[in-house]
Formats: structure tokens, C-alpha cells, sequence
């Protein structure tokens, strides 16, 4: 455990940065793993558990920070209320990675979960870019603006891309996720017909 704190701790940033990506990390993490129930993808479930592990870090890094931070009593009382927020965003992700365990599981609640999922408002896609597809050559944001649509992972040469930058540009054979409301996702299938 010295080890890891000691790297976490070489970096020079604030809690504040952190919880930011903890945030961040949590919402990709839920994200990730209705997709990885949706699409049956263990790839992706694993990949939420390694998002679940960094978290775990990152709560660490946290909590090591407000500790060593604290010059006295009135601020370390203010770091509870960070240390409450690290706590319950790295629950969040524990709970993703019970549910990216039920892929790696091949837990038999797996159709009824996906029909649970068809249900909600916002709804998860994954498309393959097309050779006559109008998203091809458009970025993340292009597609964005266009669509409403937020592609939260790209594949591409069997390596997937996470939370991808909005200036990334999509190329035929590329599989993306995203989520959306229904018109939203109606709009970005048919851009890929």
C-alpha cells in the first residue's frame, strides 16, 4: 500500500480534481455496464471492473490527501464533507461492478435485466460505422450536435476507447456506443444506414 500511495500522492493535484474524476469515472462506469448487459460484453465488463478498481485508488488518494491536508480542526471537519462524496462515488462504482459480474457471471437474470433496460428513457446503442454511413469523417462532437446523441465508447482495431474526445473523427469499421433518448438514437442510426 506505501507504494501506491506514494504514486498517487508524486501527482500535484486537489481533492476537488479528483472527486471531479471519481465523478466522471462512476458515470462511465454505470454507462459501461448496462452495455456490457445490453450487448452481452465481457469486454466491456471487465473494463468496469478496472474503472471500479481505479476508483477504489482514487478514494484512497482522497482520503490521504484530506489526512496530510488537515492544519487543523474547522478544516478537517470541511474534509469530511469530500470524504463523504469519495466514499458514496466509489459505492456507486461497486454497485456497476455487481452489475458487469452478472456478464462475467453469466448470471441467468441477463434477459430479464435486458428487457428491464429497453424500458428506461435514455437507452444504449452499439453501432459499426458503415462505408456509406454520414457519421464517417464527422468528430464526436459533430455527431453530438447533429444527434443529441453522447457516444460514451469507440472501438476501434479491437482496442475500445473510453469517454472519447469530442475532436476524435469516426472511420468506417468503427463500433461505437452511445446513449441517448429513443429520437436521439433514431437519429444516429439513421445517419449510419
Amino acid at each position: 500500500m506505501g507504494k501506491l500511495l506514494d504514486k498517487l500522492l508524486k501527482e500535484d493535484r486537489g481533492v476537488k480534481d479528483i472527486l471531479i474524476e471519481m465523478k466522471d469515472l462512476s458515470e462511465l462506469s454505470i454507462d459501461l455496464a448496462y452495455s456490457s448487459i445490453l450487448f452481452n460484453n465481457k469486454e466491456i465488463a471487465r473494463e468496469v471492473l478496472e474503472i471500479e478498481d481505479k476508483v477504489d485508488d482514487l478514494k484512497l488518494e482522497v482520503l490521504t490527501r484530506a489526512m496530510l491536508a488537515s492544519p487543523n480542526k474547522r478544516f478537517a471537519e470541511q474534509m469530511l464533507g469530500a470524504i463523504r462524496i469519495a466514499e458514496i462515488t466509489e459505492e456507486i462504482t461497486d454497485l456497476a461492478g455487481s452489475l458487469a459480474d452478472l456478464v462475467l457471471s453469466k448470471a441467468h437474470m441477463q434477459a430479464f435485466l435486458k428487457e428491464v433496460f429497453k424500458e428506461t428513457e435514455e437507452t444504449i446503442t452499439l453501432l459499426a460505422i458503415t462505408k456509406s454511413s454520414k457519421l464517417r469523417g464527422k468528430t464526436l462532437f459533430e455527431v453530438d450536435e447533429l444527434t443529441d446523441a453522447d457516444v460514451i465508447a469507440l472501438k476501434r482495431k479491437n482496442q475500445w476507447v473510453y469517454d472519447p474526445e469530442d475532436n476524435l473523427k469516426l472511420k468506417e469499421k468503427d463500433q461505437i456506443i452511445a446513449v441517448g433518448d429513443i429520437r436521439e438514437i433514431r437519429a444516429l442510426k439513421k445517419m449510419n444506414a
